[in-house]
């Protein structure tokens, strides 16, 4: 968690499966004509060989947007606001370094084969503006013209669609209306098609944010080819202990996106530990900034599958079996 949070929130601003074709037209064999010799009997017609339409197809349903697999690979980002140019030089000429770094690290990491990517906390910096308003399950901010060019929400709703990933990222957002109106620290999940999976807001606020934003009080998971995925922010991991069990519990998350700015040392330890308590996969997107830098994928056992404690951006990718 970035302990310097004390800015004030700004204002904020038919099925179609295949019909079968119409039979053709009786194309059997005719008999033939009978001889002038009366004594000869017509032989006898041959049965209908005509070609039968085929039966209809069975409708399927939606089909995943890449094909069914015994594995998957995800990505867990570990990246600083202010880092850009350790990962790309041109994006310090970016208006948005930030968003311009992390869109290339998604890049990097679906190249790489990972269908599921995480960021890590805080990572937009400056390049967030605004408070966003959180979109509502199922809506597409991508292709949705409501949703105005320039939101995070809607340009990583299209980077999620472009690479066909999972794809987790946190930032600032606000409910309500002036003047009831809250702010929180908000993890989205988007879908390979750039769709809203899930919404969850930092239950377990540190440091100054309860100055400044609202916790959330509830946890959530979707459904991914890997099982139920659940969505938790930094201190969420040592948390309320209800929450956490009713995750791995109710909610039976398989495997959780955890988006980090730790900011002491032994993140890698509580990592694991979290991912052995629970019986979980995580994968655990944190800040390279010293001393909380540390993080990576960990089996349900604690095993590490790759980690990373080093202070530059890195793209962390592991393999996980499907349930």
């Amino acid at each position: 968690v970035n302990k310097d949070s004390g800015v004030k929130p700004p204002a904020p601003k038919k099925d179609s499966g295949g019909q079968p074709p119409a039979p053709k037209k009786d194309s059997g064999v005719q008999p033939p004509a009978p001889k002038k010799d009366s004594s000869v009997k017509p032989p006898t017609p041959k049965k209908d060989s005509s070609v039968q339409p085929p039966a209809p197809k069975q409708d399927t349903g939606p089909q995943p947007p890449f094909p069914l697999a015994t594995h998957y690979m995800v990505a867990a980002v570990q990246y600083s606001s202010g880092g850009a140019g350790q990962v790309k030089a041109s994006c310090l000429k970016n208006a948005q370094p930030n968003v311009c770094a992390l869109s290339h690290m998604i890049g990097v990491a679906a190249g790489a084969g990972a269908r599921f990517v995480v960021l890590p906390e805080y990572a937009f910096g400056k390049d967030q503006k605004y408070y966003e308003a959180p979109p509502k399950l199922g809506v597409n901010p991508g292709t949705d013209p409501t949703w105005p060019a320039g939101l995070l929400t809607k340009y990583f709703s299209k980077q999620a669609a472009k690479y066909k990933v999972y794809l987790v990222i946190n930032l600032l957002t606000f409910t309500g209306a002036k003047p009831s109106t809250k702010y929180h620290n908000t993890n989205l999940a988007f879908t390979p098609g750039g769709s809203v999976a899930a919404v969850h807001h930092k239950f377990n606020l540190f440091g100054d944010e309860p100055k400044y934003l609202t916790p959330g009080n509830s946890v959530v998971a979707f459904g991914t080819p890997l099982g139920p995925m659940g969505l938790l922010v930094c201190a969420d991991i040592y948390g309320d202990p209800w929450l956490l069990s009713q995750l791995s519990g109710s909610k039976k998350a398989r495997l959780v996106a955890f988006t980090s700015y730790w900011t002491s040392s032994g993140a890698v330890n509580w990592q694991a530990d979290y991912a052995k308590k629970y019986g979980v996969y995580l994968i655990a997107a944190n800040t390279v900034s010293s001393p909380g830098q540390g993080g990576g994928v960990y089996g349900p056992q604690g095993q590490t599958l790759v980690q990373a404690i080093k202070g530059t951006p890195s793209v962390l990718v592991a393999t996980i079996p499907v349930n």
